[in-house]
C-alpha cells in the first residue's frame, strides 16, 4: 500500500541547499512557521535554503517511516534531518522499547540507503521539565526518553548520521525554554534549538563539501 499523501510545508529559498526535514511536533512546530527548522531556514543566512518540512504533529516513528520517508527520498535533497520516536514514548503507559528500537533503526536505515549521498542529521530529545508533570508520569516519560535517546545514538552511528546532543543542552534547566506542558519547547526553546541545530548543519555541510562524509 502506498503511503498516504501528505502536504509538505515549504519555506526558505527555491534554490541553493535543498533540505527535507522529517519528524514529529518538535520539527513540525505547533503553529505555522513555529519550529526550529523554520527558524534555521529563514531568509538572511549565508546560503539560500529551500526547506521542505514533512514533519507532522503526533507522528510516531512508524508513521514517519511510512508517510514521510518515501517523500523525502523522492525529493533527492542535499540534506535530510529526522528526529522521531518521542510520541511512541509519551503516548504509551509502557513504552514498547524493543519495537521502537526496530522502528528507529529502520527509519535511519531507509534514509541512509535511499539517500546515500545526502548529508544526514538527527538529534536526541531534550529532557522534560520536571515541575510540569506528576512524579509517576515524570519517571515514566523520563525513563522512556532516556532509552529512546540511546536508540537514536546507536542508529546514528550505524547509519552514519550526525547526531546533535540536545539531551544535555545547557538550556535544559531553564524552565523558560519549555511550554506549559513541560514537553514541547517554548518560543525561547525553539530559538535555542535552532541555534545549536543550525550550527551543526553548517558544520556538517562544510564537512560534506570538503569530502569528509556525514558521520560524526
Amino acid at each position: 500500500m502506498s503511503p498516504p499523501a501528505i502536504e509538505p510545508r515549504r519555506g526558505g529559498a527555491a534554490t541553493g541547499l535543498r533540505w527535507v526535514a522529517c519528524g514529529d511536533s518538535f520539527t513540525a512546530g505547533l503553529e505555522p512557521g513555529g519550529s526550529w527548522a523554520d527558524l534555521v531556514a529563514a531568509p538572511g543566512g549565508e546560503q539560500p535554503i529551500g526547506l521542505t518540512n514533512l514533519a507532522v504533529i503526533g507522528a510516531t516513528a512508524a508513521e514517519v517511516e511510512r508517510q514521510q520517508l518515501p517523500v523525502a527520498i523522492a525529493a533527492e535533497p542535499h540534506l535530510v534531518t529526522m528526529i522521531c520516536g518521542g510520541n511512541d514514548v509519551i503516548d504509551s503507559i509502557r513504552p514498547p522499547i524493543p519495537r521502537l528500537a526496530e522502528d528507529i533503526d529502520r527509519c535511519f536505515g531507509t534514509l541512509a540507503s535511499g539517500l546515500p549521498s545526502a548529508a544526514r542529521l538527527t538529534a536526541t530529545y531534550p529532557p522534560i521539565a520536571t515541575d510540569a508533570l506528576r512524579p509517576r508520569t515524570r519517571r515514566r516519560i523520563g525513563a522512556g526518553m532516556a532509552a529512546l535517546n540511546e536508540l537514536i545514538r546507536g542508529a546514528a552511528r550505524r547509519h552514519r548520521f550526525a547526531c546533535v546532543e540536545l539531551h544535555d543542552h545547557p538550556g535544559r534547566a531553564d524552565r523558560g525554554n519549555y511550554a506549559a506542558d513541560g514537553i514541547h519547547p517554548s518560543r525561547a526553546g525553539l530559538r535555542a534549538a535552532a541555534a545549536v541545530l543550525g550550527a551543526a548543519i553548517v558544520e556538517l555541510m562544510g564537512r560534506v563539501g570538503a569530502g569528509d562524509g556525514v558521520a560524526r
